[in-house]
């Protein structure tokens, strides 16, 4: 049995745990597995800060998980607010690593983005994540606990969230998927999989894989050009995982969970938002249940000269091609630049003299 006294145990920490293993837990420091449920609850309904909020377990229960390290994965450093009312929320996690999560706001609601990865391998040439290179993969508990600190901070609920921060959810797949059912497990955050969406720039083992978990979450596909040498050099990771064959995952995906498909789609000028642009993507859109989501391209420090957002009225008439082709096609509004909690903007980099 393992008791507070001991510095190190084999034992798991017990956020991110699905509900069996938090009662296999349970176990293992000697108390009965209906222990496990209620610090499963704690942990992910609740989302203390300190095992001494769990109320109903004995001390030497939370004697026992103290000595495992705190209930919390992460510490908020800062939350940076911009006048439109959207945010960034700056976490510390326990390796030393800063995380943020970005927020967007609703009437009565909210949308969180939260973050996969400490960085992106990726290296997508609009995005300020991807200029800090790969630093490290977040654990299941790590992407909870931004939804769970950002609620404790808000006084609007979190309705929606979004895997769109930083990183590539999909290189991360297994945190990622853990992660997934204990947002929708009602016993846990219990958000509604149509309010879950995974974002992804293309990665279609990856995407077949998710279409069997049984979660049916929304995607998102990062397109950015219609054209395979286009999206190579604005979108490396083409160069490996072919826009065909990432489009193919995708109508498989939203064949197999019956959901459809959001194609986002950053207007950059005299690059991807010309009028022979908005038709061949307006056939791809016509392969499958699809939405298009056209982004303003954000401003991000180190930005290829080369890189400039296309005029409003560009975007505008990109958008009624679109829907000339009866394609349900939308602009998202930019929110957040003024914090750089915008779409590509997120980085940790420019946080650092808060610290």
């Amino acid at each position: 049995m393992i008791t507070p006294s001991q510095k190190e145990t084999t034992a798991p920490r017990p956020k991110g745990l699905a509900l069996e293993e938090t009662r296999a837990l349970a176990k293992d420091l000697g108390e009965p597995a209906y222990r496990g449920d209620q610090l499963f609850g704690w942990l992910h309904k609740t989302g203390v800060q300190s095992y001494d909020e769990a109320t109903n377990l004995p001390k030497r229960f939370r004697a026992k998980l103290e000595a495992l390290g705190p209930p919390t994965t992460l510490a908020l450093v800062e939350f940076s607010e911009a006048p439109d009312g959207s945010g960034k929320f700056l976490f510390r996690t326990e390796s030393g690593e800063l995380v943020e999560s970005a927020l967007i706001p609703g009437e009565g609601r909210a949308t969180l983005c939260v973050s996969t990865q400490v960085g992106c391998p990726l290296d997508c040439a609009f995005c300020a994540t991807g200029k800090m290179g790969f630093r490290a993969n977040l654990d299941a508990g790590e992407i909870l606990d931004q939804y769970l600190m950002a609620s404790r901070r808000l006084d609007v609920p979190i309705t929606n969230v979004v895997y769109m921060g930083m990183g590539e959810p999909l290189l991360n797949y297994d945190a990622t998927v853990r992660s997934l059912r204990l947002l929708l497990d009602e016993r846990a955050i219990g958000l509604g999989r149509k309010r879950v969406t995974v974002s992804t720039a293309g990665v279609p083992p990856a995407i077949d894989r998710l279409a069997d978990e049984g979660v049916r979450v929304k995607l998102a596909i990062s397109v950015h050009s219609p054209f395979e040498d286009v999206r190579s050099r604005i979108a490396p990771v083409n160069r490996k995982y072919s826009l065909a064959d990432t489009l193919a995952a995708a109508e498989r995906y939203a064949r197999a969970t019956d959901t459809r498909v959001t194609l986002e789609y950053a207007a950059i000028a005299n690059i991807n938002d010309r009028d022979e642009d908005a038709r061949a993507l307006a056939k791809i859109a016509g392969r499958f249940p699809s939405k298009v989501n056209v982004i303003p391209l954000n401003p991000v420090p180190e930005l290829d000269e080369a890189l400039v957002p296309s005029p409003p009225e560009r975007v505008e008439r990109f958008v009624e091609l679109l829907r000339a082709k009866n394609v349900d096609a939308f602009v998202r509004k930019t929110v957040g630049r003024e914090v750089e909690a915008a779409c590509g903007q997120l980085t940790t980099t420019h946080n650092t003299r808060h610290l």
